[in-house]
């Protein structure tokens, strides 16, 4: 079980050891374009993830069964209140008819605090009526005639000053 254990770490180790060697003989001069930079910095992410996901199972190896299981399991136990809390916001948003982006700023452990929380947060930013949003009925379009090719105008039909006065409910 140790040869096992030390063989994933010496792999991990080399992994290090190639990437790095790798990524030194990328390097060119300050004049590398921004996607050459991009594309290394996402390669070096993917890597490292990679490396901890061989580091973690590497610990993993090492303990029994049982304390396997109960690290997997906290883990999961931590994925699963965040979850819940996510879940608990986007009922919140849901039920004030908040929008997302405000949303995620909910603070709260709880559903009661995170609803007080929202009802405040949507008293100070929520869209009052006749401000001047879309949904405010002054502000939707009146219903305008249809072209008519019997009126002047460059292209048959209505000129610009029928449609502004159309627009304007004259």
């Amino acid at each position: 079980m140790a040869d096992e254990t030390t063989t994933a770490e010496d792999k991990a180790t080399d992994v290090a050891v190639v990437t790095a060697d790798k990524d030194a003989s990328k390097v060119t001069d300050e004049g590398e374009d921004l996607a050459g930079m991009r594309k290394a910095l996402k390669a070096a992410r993917s890597e490292r993830d990679a490396l901890s996901k061989a580091a973690r199972d590497a610990e993993l190896a090492r303990l029994p069964e049982l304390d396997q299981a109960k690290t997997v399991a906290a883990e999961l136990t931590k994925s699963n209140e965040k979850l819940q809390h996510d879940n608990a916001r986007m009922r919140v948003a849901l039920e004030l008819g908040m929008d997302w982006a405000l949303a995620k700023r909910l603070a709260g452990d709880t559903p009661e605090e995170l609803l007080a929380d929202g009802r405040e947060l949507m008293a100070k930013f929520a869209p009052k009526a006749g401000d001047g949003t879309r949904d405010d009925p002054a502000n939707r379009r009146k219903a305008t005639t249809t072209n008519d090719a019997g009126k002047k105008g460059a292209s048959g039909g209505s000129d610009m000053n029928a449609v502004l006065r159309g627009l304007a409910g004259r």
